[in-house]
């Protein structure tokens, strides 16, 4: 059975609410783990660990909705919708690094260096996966 088979069985119209919720809350609880973190490494440098922790929920509010929304396009075989999802999705994402990135200075080259590596893994996991996802669903179908 394929991953795309499995997410359409997971992803029932009765299931999706629940699911999307509970998406939606561990995407909050992970990035306010993120923020704790980055305020223990960037607050010396002129990060406000309480705007970084307010300004990184919000957004993780709307990443985690339209991330869903992605996967959920996706197991729908909806790609305008996707495309859709994923640039608001990609925006949510960067939005709290970015304020890192401005309010931020005199900052070690190595801190932003493991942000960046951070940034390159999580986008490189996430482009991977949705691809492989695609074209395994591209050959299924032919």
């Amino acid at each position: 059975m394929s991953i795309y088979a499995s997410l359409r069985g997971l992803l029932t119209k009765e299931r999706r609410n629940t699911l999307g919720a509970w998406w939606v809350i561990l995407n909050i609880a992970y990035d306010a783990l993120r923020a704790l973190i980055i305020n223990t490494f960037f607050s010396s440098h002129g990060v406000n660990g309480v705007y970084y922790l307010a300004f990184c929920l919000f957004f993780s509010a709307f990443f985690g909705l339209f991330s869903y929304k992605l996967i959920i396009a996706f197991v729908d075989d909806q790609p305008k919708q996707m495309i859709n999802y994923a640039f608001i999705s990609g925006l949510a994402f960067f939005a709290p690094d970015i304020y890192v990135v401005l309010a931020s200075h005199d900052v070690p080259s190595v801190l932003y260096a493991s942000l960046a590596l951070y940034l390159l893994i999580t986008s490189s996991i996430t482009v991977y996966s949705l691809r492989k996802n695609a074209l395994k669903q591209k050959n299924q179908d032919i």
